[in-house]
């Protein structure tokens, strides 16, 4: 997995968008590995756009990061997938 090109792609834009911010990082890192983890061996017909991606991280994560969400349906089946998830991850903390 770490070998895929759609890891090292949403890795190198989290890294860069965090890198004042070890700890946010840490966060993203982990969870967003399980969700890579999750998604293989489909993940690079999910996620198109990397930057975009990881800024759902963000936005999830640090209240200050103002991601804007573009509406153009192969962006709305990513966040569709991403709400998934993070949805799945949610409903096995309550159980």
């Amino acid at each position: 997995l770490t070998e895929q090109p759609i890891y090292k792609a949403v890795h190198r834009v989290l890294e860069n968008v965090t890198e004042k911010n070890p700890t946010l990082q840490a966060m993203i890192e982990m969870e967003m590995d399980r969700h890579l983890f999750e998604l293989y061996p489909f993940a690079e017909e999910v996620i198109l756009f990397p930057e975009e991606w990881v800024g759902y991280y963000l936005a999830l994560y640090d209240e200050s990061s103002h991601q804007v969400i573009k509406q153009e349906r192969s962006h709305q089946r990513m966040k569709e997938w991403f709400d998934r998830l993070v949805g799945e991850d949610l409903n096995n903390d309550f159980q």
